[in-house]
Formats: structure tokens, C-alpha cells, sequence
């Protein structure tokens, strides 16, 4: 799996270098400079990490996997080309070693074959599995990301982890990327989130044990399955700060209905 992209061209535009080596992040740096039409030039890796505009990375979404329950024989699917980094998906497949992508999942050489070289119909692909999988969780909060999460509501509110964000609005021009397969059905991934990544670096410094951690990560997430919530206004000035409206599309008076019932 990777609940989120973890891509070169991703992280490079995003300014997200978080345990890569120095030599990679030089190389994402100047990788940022050659393309003219990205604006964004010199970020803040670490002020980005915090503010949740970084993708999890291979480790974090496994600790995420782990805080929510899903055992170590859950069938992940992963959603985005290379992972870029030196560990790649190691720290992920150490805990979750049942990992897939398009080409072993396909039953032959030839299923993929009219796909192979159109990323937009292995995108529509992608798409299909995370609207009709059992479960979504993104890892980052891209626009296929809230595609499918607004889909999802469509078809009956299906269940839809959304990771516990810090801030209430990510900017990304890049669709998210990761599937968990749970005995063939489908959890699919995205991402941004600060408050998550603290426990994360709380751990990793030594400030809490691993149980802490996992009972704190999960209830994190207590109450974010899905169910309808308002999608607030922020006036005229502030429209881009408001949730998606493709994420969250139905009126306010759909919670009222539901707290009626």
C-alpha cells in the first residue's frame, strides 16, 4: 500500500522530505527549481510536516494501520508509481508484508495492457475500487481524495475514515493514492494530519510507549467514520478555506435529519 502518494514529483512539489535522506532532499529541491510552473520554490519542510500539508510516509501510515486495528494479514494495495526514498516501502512491509499493485493483482500481462500506457484510465481504475470498497481512509487530501469521499456519501454514507486534521483545509493539485485490501474489498488512502504526525514524532523521541501511542492515534479518530457533518461557511473572502464541496456535498439540514433519526 501507501495511503498516500510518496512519488519524487509529489514530494518535490509539496517541499516534503521528512526521513529522507540529505541527498534526496537536495535532489527534490532542485527538482522543484526546473519546474518553471510550480510557484512555490522555497518551503519549509518541517513547518509544512506540522501544518498537516505533508503526505504520511510509508512508516506513519503503517502506525496508522496498526492504531486502528487492522492486523498485519491485511491485503494492501498500492495506488502511485515508484515510492520514492532510500527505505522505500520497507517500514510499511515489515508490519503489512501483503502488499499489491496493478501489475500482481491483475490475473495477466494482458489485462493491464490496454491501460498500461494511459495513467488516466489506471486513475479511473483506482477511482472505482475506492468508491465501492468497504472502507476509505486518505492519507492525503487531494482531489481524487475528495471525489470519492463525497462519492461515498452518495451512496449511502459508506464508511469513510477521515484522518484527524489540525487544519481544516489542505491545497494539493495531485490526486491521493493508496488501497487497503481487506480480504478483497477495498480501504482506500490520502492525507494531512498534523495532530497525528505530533504523536508520531512524540514517539519517536521516547515521550510515550507504543501502547500510548496506538490508543492515543486511534482515539484521534473516534467519530470520523463517515456519518453526515455541517460543512460550515466561511463568507465570501475566505471560500477557499471552506471544506470541498465534492468532499461534503450534501445541505447542512442532512445532520438534523440524522440526529432525528
Amino acid at each position: 500500500m501507501k495511503a498516500c502518494r510518496y512519488e519524487k514529483d509529489m514530494l518535490a512539489f509539496t517541499g516534503c522530505s521528512h526521513n529522507l535522506t540529505s541527498a534526496e532532499a537536495k535532489e527534490l529541491r532542485a527538482m522543484r527549481y526546473s519546474v518553471k510552473h510550480w510557484k512555490d520554490k522555497e518551503i519549509d519542510g518541517r513547518e509544512k510536516r506540522r501544518r498537516g500539508g505533508c503526505p504520511l510516509t510509508p512508516r506513519e501510515s503503517g502506525l496508522l494501520l496498526e492504531a486502528l486495528g487492522y492486523s498485519p494479514s491485511t491485503r494492501i494495495y498500492i495506488v502511485s508509481g515508484q515510492t520514492y526514498g532510500e527505505e522505500g516501502l520497507m517500514p510499511l512491509q515489515a508490519k503489512y508484508p501483503n502488499l499489491y499493485n496493478h501489475f500482481n493483482l491483475a490475473t495477466s500481462e494482458e489485462e493491464l495492457k490496454p491501460l498500461v500506457n494511459h495513467q488516466n484510465k489506471l486513475a479511473a481504475l483506482d477511482y472505482i475500487v475506492a468508491v465501492e470498497s468497504d472502507v476509505f481512509m486518505y492519507t492525503f487530501d487531494g482531489n481524487m481524495a475528495k471525489a470519492v469521499k463525497g462519492h461515498r456519501e452518495y451512496e449511502g454514507f459508506r464508511k469513510t475514515i477521515t484522518p484527524y486534521q489540525y487544519v481544516s483545509h489542505c491545497h494539493s493539485h495531485l490526486y491521493a493514492s493508496t488501497i487497503i485490501i481487506l480480504n478483497y474489498k477495498a480501504l482506500f488512502f490520502v492525507g494531512c494530519r498534523p495532530d497525528f504526525v505530533k504523536l508520531v514524532d512524540r514517539l519517536d523521541k521516547g515521550f510515550m510507549s507504543h501502547k500510548r501511542f496506538l490508543d492515543r492515534a486511534k482515539n484521534l479518530h473516534t467519530g470520523r467514520m463517515g456519518l453526515p457533518k455541517l460543512r460550515k461557511a466561511m463568507g465570501v473572502h475566505n471560500v477557499k478555506l471552506e471544506e470541498s464541496f465534492y468532499a461534503n456535498p450534501y445541505p447542512g439540514c442532512i445532520c438534523d435529519k440524522f440526529s432525528a433519526s
